[in-house]
């Protein structure tokens, strides 16, 4: 960096490598962003196209079944803690909060399957999309 050899590095000298090490961090960032993209689209797709909506409706009743302990119909903040905490997420205590406090429609303190099924098939396309973000920086 130091072109004249002065001892100092100058704004002149500083600049361009400034520069080049932006231009590819941010081409890296946009990198990682289309294969995010590209896996959750294909995730969707399998999810979708891979399932009838019989089976996928099915398995998003298998996955609230699981966690609703006590058979009531619902999920109660510890169930719902639970099964998000369960999801490889890595979703903090606070995220889950938001999202208990964003999906109980009628705010009753209760999720219903009705209320669980969108954020479940959101958490399905997010967790098979990190395993094939994982796969395809594994190949």
């Amino acid at each position: 960096m130091d072109v004249d050899a002065d001892g100092l590095i100058s704004f002149d000298e500083f600049a361009p490598l400034a520069y080049d090490l932006l231009v590819e961090h941010i081409a890296r960032a946009m990198d990682t962003a289309e294969v995010e993209d590209a896996a959750r689209l294909q995730a969707k797709e399998m999810l979708v196209h891979g399932l009838s909506r019989e089976e996928l409706e099915s398995t998003l009743r298998d996955i609230f079944k699981q966690h609703d302990t006590d058979n009531s119909g619902f999920l109660d903040e510890d169930q719902f803690y639970d099964c998000l905490n369960q999801s490889e997420l890595g979703l903090s205590e606070t995220e889950i909060e938001h999202f208990r406090n964003a999906i109980d429609a009628n705010a009753d303190g209760k999720i219903d399957f009705d209320e669980f099924a969108p954020l479940c098939y959101d958490m399905l396309v997010e967790v098979m999309t990190k395993q094939l973000v994982e796969a395809e920086a594994n190949d």
